[in-house]
């Protein structure tokens, strides 16, 4: 009898999880969140890897009509391959194969970014004060109970991804232009912004921390360190979600335990007992700060670095578990890997991309994704989705990768875009 994988949303990362069941003999089935999909995930949409494609009409009736259709199925899961996937995966697993999700009430605390922060607080774990409102005088009130009236603060959409819409705002400057605008868009992954959140800044360097959990023991994937930078935007804003570098670290790295101790135990307080979750978090002066945790894979091209870098991945441990009952509690090492990303200083047509053509013939890069050339047009980079591209180095010898990195980001400052 063949057996079954429900992918909900197999977007960006999510993409990888049909191949690496087919890989086992496993058919997948796609469902789609919303039958219409966001333009950022329209490139890794890949319809020739299922057996099944149905979609979801946002209704209850809809959900039981998906019900009836996979039950024959009997899928061995039901998985998140994107964030816009995650409720209704959580609303499809527990009623296909509840074994190996997550409960469906509390949703929510892995989606929604407002609710995230207050489920962290709730479980007493240090958390980042904030505020998830659409309504800008109860933003200024908070703001001023709070007395963040001096301080510096992040405002985001709070049901977005990919750094969109990430705006900082310098002490005592105005953020009521930040907070319209995000309330005026529409999100990276095709969803209105009905809400914003707005969050005191946090100091420090940031980390990603990847886990694969198995009824609520949670393995550590990977480690990584981001290095981004901030900029003024087209508009006037400050934006701070620009990235520059991700270090992979390895096993033995001394900021690891207090991470992954921080990272189990926001996993815990959202609810989160099987899967993949990706959480960004910032280690402060006063310790660990949650920034924001999701319940689906890396993406980015993440999972294929991690690879290279430590030999596993989120995506082959979900296979690894489902089929074979594995769970690991750690992660290995082979070499360092750092991916340099590429950013539009500003909006314009780009002259001279040839100029990155250089890069290949570095000793530690492996791979590099530029979506841009000469005479294109190239957006001013303000986060993930709009950066012209990366570069994938590895290396035994990490001063080897630093010494090429240099050379990129002298590439990168030689740009000329008008």
């Amino acid at each position: 009898m063949d057996r079954h994988i429900v992918i909900v949303d197999p977007l960006s990362t999510g993409r990888e999880l049909a191949p690496a069941f087919a890989a086992r003999g496993v058919k997948a089935i796609a469902v789609l969140s919303n039958v219409v999909i966001a333009p950022t995930y329209i490139p890794s949409w890949e319809p020739e890897n299922f057996d099944l494609i149905l979609g979801w009409n946002g209704t209850d009736a809809g959900l039981e009509q998906l019900v009836a259709t996979l039950t024959p199925f009997a899928p061995i899961a039901v998985i998140a391959g994107a964030e816009i996937g995650v409720i209704l995966g959580d609303r499809l697993g527990a009623r296909l194969a509840p074994a190996t999700g997550n409960d469906p009430a509390t949703s929510l605390n892995r989606r929604d970014k407002g609710d995230m922060g207050s489920a962290v607080a709730a479980a007493g774990i240090p958390a980042l004060r904030q505020l998830c409102t659409a309504d800008p005088e109860a933003a200024a009130a908070w703001i001023g109970e709070n007395g963040l009236d001096r301080a510096r603060l992040v405002l985001k959409p709070s049901n977005s991804s990919l750094t969109d819409e990430v705006h900082f705002v310098e002490p005592g400057a105005p953020w009521r232009p930040a907070f319209d605008r995000i309330l005026a868009s529409t999100n990276a992954l095709g969803l209105r912004n009905t809400q914003v959140l707005v969050q005191e800044f946090a100091e420090g360097v940031e980390y990603i921390v990847d886990l694969y959990s198995v009824d609520g023991a949670h393995g550590l994937v990977d480690v990584c360190r981001y290095t981004k930078a901030s900029r003024k935007d087209s508009e006037g804003g400050h934006r701070i979600g620009i990235y520059e570098r991700v270090d992979f670290l390895p096993p033995d790295s001394p900021e690891i335990p207090d991470l992954f101790d921080y990272a189990k135990r926001v996993a815990d307080a959202v609810g989160i007992r099987n899967g993949s979750a990706h959480a960004e978090i910032m280690l402060t002066p006063a310790g660990p700060r949650l920034l924001e945790i999701a319940a689906r894979p890396a993406g980015g091209g993440h999972q294929g670095v991690c690879r290279r870098a430590t030999g596993d991945c989120q995506i082959d441990r979900v296979v690894r578990h489902l089929l074979d009952g594995e769970f690991r509690p750690g992660f290995g090492w082979i070499q360092h890997v750092r991916a340099a990303f590429l950013a539009g200083p500003v909006t314009g047509v780009w002259r001279n991309g040839e100029i990155f053509d250089q890069v290949d013939g570095l000793p530690t890069v492996y791979r590099k994704v530029i979506k841009f050339a000469t005479g294109d047009r190239v957006p001013q980079t303000t986060g993930l989705a709009d950066a012209l591209g990366w570069v994938e180095m590895a290396d035994a010898d990490e001063a080897a990768i630093d010494a090429d990195y240099l050379k990129i980001k002298e590439l990168e400052a030689s740009m000329i875009v008008d």
